[in-house]
């Protein structure tokens, strides 16, 4: 995603035929080719045409890939034209071309005939408002389609709101991808209403649009209704704390969604305190996605608590860009999590600042805390030493627990092991 959608794409169209375009036209006449990959071949204006006309009478293609071939109004509606009459084709991929509302318009009419395609994407194609108006139309009637994307295109709040209504009325589609369009918060909000009668859609990808927090908290009313969207791509728009607080709110009471994307978002210092209460309690959320997140003392005894409470989150992804150290050697080696660590924050490391910052640490900890607090001081006595074998550094964390120490002392016997 970094469309959620060229991954399933690349696993639908992982076993595509190549071969040069006479013995595709060839073998699609006889019947004996399923799939098809022609993406960026820089196929000619006859050589569409030579594989458009095979198409209308072939009975055993299943998916082809038109990606990248500079494919125009015109030979998008020759396309559409001789795939009216072909009944087995399911998957059909014409991104990065350039279609237009004109060629949207042709494809959309397919789907108002079409009964066998599930996938098709249409995305990077200079596609407007006007063009997405067509395709929600036929979205109202189409009950076959599983998978649209229209993403990089030119959509606005026009077209988000249209697209609203199609959405609202269909039952069969279960991908939609509009990542990188000009959608802000009321198309946004159109979209999250439709999706609480919606009862199909799975997957819904709003990467890199212009939504804000009155957008977002929209969603978290769909969270609390809906029950069977599972993935939900919110990242690299205007979100701030006020939205991630709604969503947050709604995840601890939602059971259907498994992977949010919010990265690319905060502006705020610590957005993960808006979800903290939701990933302790959420028991259905598998892939959570944080983005840029400052770390303190308190982050880090969250994140304990997530990972001690929450038995269903596999990935949590965090890009830190400000942390204490104390919290980055915690982080490293005693929670097991996905992290993304930015260099200055490495580089910006201190052993110093660090030793003094595990005695204070150290001393906030009651007895029974005794084990946490070994696991803690191990993890730094592994960085202050890089390499520190795990038996001798957990001696000397249970030495630490039981004599005087100061920050110097540590150090030493950080260097020296």
């Amino acid at each position: 995603m970094n469309s959620l959608n060229s991954s399933l794409r690349k696993t639908e169209l992982n076993s595509l035929h190549l071969a040069p375009t006479n013995e595709i036209v060839k073998e699609l006449n006889e019947n004996t080719v399923s799939n098809i990959n022609l993406e960026s071949k820089k196929l000619t204006s006859d050589e569409i045409t030579q594989l458009a006309k095979a198409l209308a009478n072939n009975t055993s293609l299943v998916a082809i890939n038109l990606g990248s071939n500079g494919i125009d109004e015109i030979k998008s509606i020759e396309i559409a034209n001789y795939l009216r009459a072909n009944t087995t084709l399911r998957q059909l991929s014409l991104q990065s071309n350039n279609i237009k509302d004109i060629g949207a318009q042709v494809f959309a009419k397919l789907l108002g005939k079409n009964t066998s395609l599930e996938m098709i994407d249409l995305s990077r194609n200079n596609i407007d408002s006007i063009g997405a108006l067509i395709i929600a139309e036929k979205l109202k009637k189409n009950t076959t389609l599983r998978n649209l994307a229209i993403g990089n295109n030119n959509i606005d709040e026009m077209g988000a709101l249209c697209l609203a209504e199609g959405i609202a009325n269909n039952t069969s589609l279960q991908i939609l991808n509009l990542d990188s369009n000009s959608i802000s918060n009321q198309g946004a909000q159109e979209i999250a209403k439709a999706l609480i009668i919606n009862t199909s859609l799975k997957l819904l990808n709003l990467r890199s649009n212009y939504i804000k927090d009155w957008g977002t908290k929209a969603f978290a009313e769909t969270l609390r209704n809906n029950t069977t969207l599972e993935q939900l791509d919110l990242s690299s728009n205007e979100l701030h704390e006020e939205g991630a607080n709604a969503l947050g709110e709604a995840l601890i009471t939602n059971t259907s969604l498994r992977n949010l994307n919010f990265e690319d978002n905060s502006t705020f210092d610590r957005p993960l305190q808006s979800f903290e209460r939701a990933l302790v309690n959420n028991t259905t959320l598998t892939t959570f996605k944080l983005g840029n997140t400052k770390m303190e003392y308190e982050d880090v005894k969250s994140l304990a608590e997530i990972i001690k409470n929450n038995t269903t989150l596999t990935k949590l992804a965090l890009n830190i860009v400000d942390i204490s150290p104390i919290a980055l050697t915690t982080l490293r080696h005693s929670l097991k999590i996905d992290t993304t660590l930015t260099s200055s924050s490495v580089n910006d490391f201190n052993e110093n600042q660090a030793a003094e910052e595990v005695q204070q640490y150290i001393k906030s900890f009651e007895n029974k805390n005794q084990e946490l607090l070994i696991t803690k001081a191990t993890s730094v006595l592994r960085v202050l030493a890089q390499e520190t074998p795990t038996e001798i550094a957990n001696l000397i964390s249970e030495q630490l627990l039981t004599t005087e120490h100061d920050a110097a002392t540590l150090r030493r016997i950080g260097h020296l092991v």
